[in-house]
């Protein structure tokens, strides 16, 4: 896979590279089904970025799309019962919410010999457990480096839309606190 890929990728390596995204952004700790879902977001937009491939394309095979949380597939979350099946993850449930935590069979299982997708994973780990699960789904609403076209296609149907509009000035002092944007990464955020 550490081969430039053209502006194309197969199924199967889009699902490997899924696996590998799921067991890693849950390796060192439980993460919900929110930091999972807008995680894998993130990561596949960075990666397309990286690869010069087609989001939208890669979102189409993923049948990631507009929910009331925004990007939302539910191929991910058949992906992770089938690793859990698989002993490569852990699911659980508390509090009504379900809990993902990668296994030791998972972490040997995964391979991340493309440094730069490797990179972008550490990258979107440190991110989710930086953030609480709703500070995170902001992030992905309006993180300043998406196009807008693509986060008004995503957040489309959310309910929780208007609530970050109304707290949005506390959500970028979180994102700030977190060291997750800097001041002009906030200002854009703000302007939007």
């Amino acid at each position: 896979m550490a081969e430039r890929l053209q502006g194309k990728i197969s199924l199967n390596q889009l699902y490997d590279l899924l696996i590998s995204a799921i067991i890693y952004l849950s390796k060192d700790e439980e993460i919900d089904k929110f930091k999972l879902q807008k995680g894998v977001f993130y990561f596949i937009w960075k990666y397309s970025n990286y690869k010069n491939i087609d989001f939208k394309l890669i979102a189409d095979k993923l049948g990631i799309e507009p929910n009331k949380f925004g990007p939302y597939s539910e191929n991910i979350d058949g992906l992770a019962e089938m690793l859990q099946k698989k002993g490569l993850i852990s699911i659980k449930e508390r509090n009504n919410s379900l809990l993902f935590k990668a296994t030791e069979s998972g972490l040997n299982y995964i391979d991340l010999s493309d440094m730069g997708a490797k990179n972008l994973l550490n990258d979107i780990h440190n991110l989710v457990g930086k953030l609480d699960p709703k500070t995170l789904v902001f992030f992905v609403y309006y993180n300043p480096y998406i196009p807008s076209d693509v986060k008004e296609y995503f957040t489309s149907k959310s309910e929780i839309k208007q609530e970050f509009e109304n707290k949005k000035e506390q959500y970028v002092e979180k994102l700030k606190l977190a060291d997750i944007i800097d001041d002009s990464a906030a200002s854009l955020i703000l302007s939007a």
